[in-house]
């Protein structure tokens, strides 16, 4: 009826999803079909917007507003190239029989995709610099990598290079990509213990004491550390005890506990040398010619044994280990050894005897002072030898004393002067200089 009154009449009925076709003078409408799209994902594969018309015989076009976000082909399929929104058209032309069918639009939502980054885990050793911060990326979709970062990861951690040893977080920030949700997880950082070189100090100590006490040196201290950042302190010790015989034994070293140290030890050497000893050896009274054998005393601080020498056979030997028996008028030296053994080095000490002729005796000290006990050097026997000749001299060898026969006995005086104590040298020659005695006398006062 419509053709026939030859009227236009052009109804537009909107429906959400439904769009009728303009209707001209003989021609037939068309109405497209096409839904909502679903929102989709940054990285989601092709799909397909499947609009349909109430005519198949003409092909339905499509168009996209904003090609950054999703492109569409003839056949409907979409292509996400980016997040965001945009609005894709469906519109169907017309031809001789069909008017053109209403365009039919939509908006299609493109969300971010979830990039997931995350620190890599750090190793460092106590006091080292701070390492560049890596990351590893979950989420890159389309063979994106980190290119696609408008501004890059940042990473950042509480740790220092004075910080202790320990798990330190590393977190991450300030990324943005424009089609990631960017989300964070969180690295750790590992710093670890150095080598600290604990080596014990040699020493050295004689048989017989204590051990020194043992001391350290250290190789490694960073940051201004010293021993006092130990948790517990480190220990010294050897086998060798007071009595261990002279040669070389370990010094160990042990017991550090540290919270950023790994303690590497060296061991020193203590080295244990022979001990010394010592002689105690009273001085011998003069003897004379004709003088009954008499026995010797000495000790030797390490208690070993001791044995004597003299100095001329001749004059004075000795007998069964520790006697003497006088031979002839002199002077002779007696020596007391101790030879050592493998803890105590040799050891001697030596004393003068003076052997006078029959009937005169030589004392070895007298007291000049005056109060009336042994204030002469008296000698016994001489008084008798008018031949004899006495002379003393001090220790530069200066004469001091000198008399022909012995009628009075030297008082201590020289020039009207009292000599100091000391020791001095005689030499006295009896029986028309046939012999000569000679030795030490010392002035006690």
């Amino acid at each position: 009826m419509l053709r026939q009154l030859g009227f236009f009449l052009f109804l537009i009925i909107a429906v959400k999803g439904y769009a009728q076709s303009s209707v001209v003078p003989n021609s037939v409408p068309q109405t497209i079909t096409f839904a909502q799209p679903p929102v989709k994902t940054y990285g989601d594969v092709n799909f397909n917007l499947a609009a349909s018309s109430s005519n198949a015989s003409i092909q339905l076009t499509y168009s996209s507003d904003n090609a950054s976000v999703a492109t569409v082909d003839n056949t409907g399929n979409v292509h996400i190239t980016g997040a965001g929104n945009c609005t894709i058209t469906v519109s169907q032309p017309e031809n001789a029989t069909y008017s053109a069918a209403n365009p039919v639009s939509h908006t299609l939502t493109v969300n971010q995709a979830v990039l997931i980054v995350r620190p890599e885990n750090k190793r460092i050793f106590y006091a080292d610099p701070l390492p560049l911060f890596t990351f590893t990326y979950t989420g890159f979709v389309n063979g994106d990598d980190a290119s696609v970062f408008t501004k890059s990861p940042i990473g950042a951690t509480p740790a220092t290079s004075a910080s202790n040893v320990g798990f330190y977080p590393i977190t991450a920030s300030g990324a943005e990509a424009k089609n990631y949700d960017i989300k964070y997880n969180t690295g750790v950082l590992t710093i670890n213990k150095i080598t600290l070189v604990i080596t014990a100090k040699d020493a050295d100590r004689p048989y017989g004491q204590p051990n020194p006490p043992l001391q350290f040196s250290y190789s490694g201290f960073v940051n201004g550390d010293n021993s006092t950042s130990f948790d517990v302190q480190p220990t010294a010790s050897t086998t060798a005890g007071v009595f261990s015989d002279p040669g070389t034994y370990p010094i160990t070293v042990s017991g550090v506990e540290s919270l950023n140290y790994t303690p590497v030890y060296v061991a020193g050497t203590l080295t244990v040398t022979k001990a010394d000893q010592q002689i105690t050896f009273a001085a011998l009274p003069p003897r004379a010619v004709g003088d009954a054998d008499f026995s010797l005393t000495a000790m030797a601080s390490s208690g070993l044994p001791v044995t004597f020498t003299s100095s001329d056979p001749n004059t004075a030997e000795i007998i069964n280990g520790n006697q003497v028996k006088i031979l002839l008028a002199g002077t002779v030296n007696i020596t007391a050894t101790q030879a050592g053994n493998v803890d105590y080095n040799t050891a001697s000490a030596t004393r003068v005897l003076v052997i006078n002729p029959p009937g005169i005796t030589i004392p070895n000290t007298f007291t000049p002072n005056n109060d009336g006990i042994n204030d002469t050097w008296n000698i016994m026997g001489l008084e008798a030898d008018a031949t004899a000749v006495v002379n003393i001299y001090n220790r530069f060898g200066a004469s001091v004393f000198q008399s022909r026969g012995y009628p009075s006995p030297w008082t201590g005086y020289h020039k009207g002067k009292r000599l100091p104590a000391g020791v001095y040298f005689y030499v006295i020659s009896i029986n028309n200089n046939a012999k000569r005695l000679s030795g030490n006398v010392t002035i006690v006062y």
